[in-house]
């Protein structure tokens, strides 16, 4: 799921170097850490480079935690 994946991506690097590199709020991130909220669109190839995975892949992730 997302929100797994992003707290093992939090053990690697800082939320500083997330919200950097993706140009979300520190709230965005809580948001999606805690499953709350999933990242919008602009937000996809970003958080797939940081994941080092295709926006496929994250998709599908994604996909997978909100049904």
């Amino acid at each position: 799921m997302f929100s797994e994946q992003l707290t093992k991506l939090l053990q690697t690097k800082s939320r500083k170097e997330i919200i950097e590199a993706v140009g979300c709020a520190q709230g965005t991130l809580s948001k999606w850490e805690n499953g709350k909220l999933v990242p919008g669109v602009k937000y996809i190839i970003p958080l797939a480079n940081l994941f080092s995975i295709t926006p496929s892949e994250l998709l599908e992730q994604l996909s997978a935690e909100e049904g």
